[in-house]
């Protein structure tokens, strides 16, 4: 799997965003109802000392049908945060 690495300035407290983070009906609500993925989940949670989530989600994406001969037809990633 190829791997690619985003980082993203988020303008709030720290706090605020890990509260954001962690709340599974803000994310089910954002992903699932919003974006219109075909799948959102959670993989794996930890709480302190060594937070991390790993996500996994696959968004709807209309690709051209000879891109989706080569990459078939659902793309999906996961996305770890710590």
């Amino acid at each position: 799997m190829k791997q690619l690495n985003l980082n993203h300035t988020i303008n709030c407290t720290p706090e605020r965003f890990w509260e954001i983070f962690f709340d599974k009906e803000f994310n089910r609500w954002l992903y699932i109802d919003q974006l219109k993925f075909s799948k959102y989940e959670t993989v794996r949670q930890s709480d302190a000392p060594n937070v991390e989530r790993v996500v996994q989600g696959e968004p709807k994406v209309d690709l051209p049908k000879p891109i989706q001969k080569l990459v078939g037809g659902n793309f999906g990633y996961e996305e770890t945060g710590t």
